[in-house]
């Protein structure tokens, strides 16, 4: 049996580590970050309020990832940098709490600025973080790795997310501001241990200063953003992010607004679940689409998925009853996996390495105003719906529906494929397969766990033998 070499060692100890952070940063936004809109609604959030709240502090970090990109050489180890920042960005959730339950008379406003500080401390070191996690993983296993990745944080989210609706429903029975103190209390905890994860990972010399990074101005990013793949890539997500946003919003305050009120009525049990189901579908199709985008490109799937979209907002206004929207729920599960796994990916695959933290950056920040944007524009219509004696939520999700569906038409005939792939059975691949994507999901996760135990088990049992044939030699 042929030993590790130390690389390899150090490959496997990182990939470990990264693996167990996502898990921890799922928990953290599962149990924690879902539930800030339901804790706004109980202050009287208002529709522009929550639209604010949902995409501003987005935009905020995502600016804070250009700065950080033109400072970031400066520092002399990116893991100290992202351990340090990652305990300051854990400890926002005790005044992110406090703050609203004190001053209640600028609760709202309070909560947006301390969710704000939370995304700008992860907007600074997030660029050295994901390139970390670039640098460290195989190219030609980066789709199956972040498959892997997310279907991992998948699983602990889906748990996060139950337990924390259960504790939700619980606890507010007898106080409701206590249980949301219990909910964010455990986001703090989840990201105290996502620092611990990654100051456990192994920095080499090689990597452990950042680069200096070409200077390229906004201006001229601009310039030429029509001319090239990258431009017209972040162009089509710009206008799919505002399509998407001007209603997205709005699904929570949709879901927990009283009937009486134009709502569904759901309890905090039922708003979980819903959730939850999302996630589950996501995390069993994560490894699938992994594969898939590995062999057969990422476009393929960004267009497939991309058709799809456009049907979640439709198919919430054909009914109210709770279990049919479930069924919807998985189906956007399944899409939404697809779509974002692939996104990302593609990123990675039309920027070369010498631009890609500032393009990234440039990226993450147009596309974060164009989600700002979306859902101010959503917060206004749904302001003139009574003008106009339509329902909110239905105009707002017939108007994204129609958008999503002609960006998705104009733009993704445009993008192609960087890399040499397969053709011929993509869609066999997406029509058959996915179902067997879902069972395949599940019975790899238990293989893995399975097989963790039994290579852990064989390890102690190969330790005692060596342990017994030594202290007979002594003997």
């Amino acid at each position: 049996m042929c030993e590790m070499t130390p690389k390899k060692q150090q490959l496997g100890h990182n990939l470990t580590s990264i693996l167990q952070e996502s898990r921890a940063a799922s928990i953290s936004q599962n149990i924690a970050e879902k539930f800030l809109v339901p804790f706004a609604l109980i202050m009287r959030a208002s529709p522009f309020s929550i639209s604010i709240l949902s995409t501003l502090p987005q935009v905020l970090g995502a600016l804070m990832q250009i700065i950080s990109v033109k400072v970031l050489h400066k520092f002399s180890s990116r893991k100290k940098l992202i351990v340090q920042l990652m305990f300051l960005q854990a400890l926002t959730w005790l005044p992110l709490f406090l703050i609203p339950l004190l001053f209640p008379k600028i609760g709202v406003f309070a909560l947006i600025a301390g969710f704000s500080a939370y995304y700008m401390i992860g907007g600074f070191f997030n660029p050295a973080w994901s390139h970390w996690i670039v640098s460290i993983v195989p190219e030609q296993a980066r789709g199956r790795f972040y498959g892997r990745k997310n279907q991992t944080a998948g699983r602990f989210g889906f748990l996060a997310a139950a337990i924390g609706g259960y504790l939700l429903s619980v606890i507010s029975n007898v106080n409701l501001w206590l249980a949301y103190g219990v909910l964010f209390f455990f986001g703090f905890v989840a990201k105290i241990v996502c620092a611990l994860c990654i100051n456990r990972m192994d920095e080499g010399d090689e990597i452990k200063k950042m680069p200096a990074y070409p200077a390229i101005s906004v201006r001229k990013f601009l310039r030429h953003i029509d001319e090239n793949s990258f431009g017209k890539y972040v162009l089509y997500m710009c206008i799919m992010s505002f399509a998407v946003n001007i209603a997205a919003p709005f699904f929570t305050p949709y879901m927990l607004r009283t009937v009486a009120e134009g709502g569904l009525g759901f309890s905090y049990l039922q708003f979980t679940i819903m959730t939850a189901v999302s996630t589950t579908a996501s995390f069993l199709v994560f490894r699938h689409f992994g594969r898939v985008a590995d062999r057969f490109g990422n476009k393929k799937v960004l267009v497939l998925t991309g058709f799809l979209i456009p049907l979640v907002p439709l198919f919430w206004l054909f009914t109210t009853n709770f279990y049919y929207l479930l069924g919807i729920e998985i189906f956007s599960g399944i899409v939404w996996a697809g779509f974002n796994l692939c996104t990302a990916n593609y990123v990675f695959d039309v920027v070369g390495k010498e631009y890609r933290m500032i393009y990234s950056a440039y990226y993450n920040a147009f596309t974060t105003t164009a989600m700002l944007s979306g859902a101010l524009i959503g917060s206004g219509i749904h302001y003139l719906a009574p003008v106009l004696h339509v329902h909110d939520i239905t105009l707002l999700f017939s108007i994204s529906c129609v958008l999503r569906l002609a960006v998705t038409f104009f733009f993704l005939s445009q993008l192609r494929e960087l890399r040499e792939v397969e053709g011929y059975n993509f869609f066999y691949e997406l029509t058959v397969h996915p179902m067997q994507g879902f069972v395949h999901g599940t019975v790899q996760s238990i293989s893995d766990h399975y097989i963790h135990f039994k290579r852990k088990h064989m390890l102690d049992i190969i330790k005692m033998e060596r342990y017994v044939t030594e202290e007979l030699k002594k003997k």
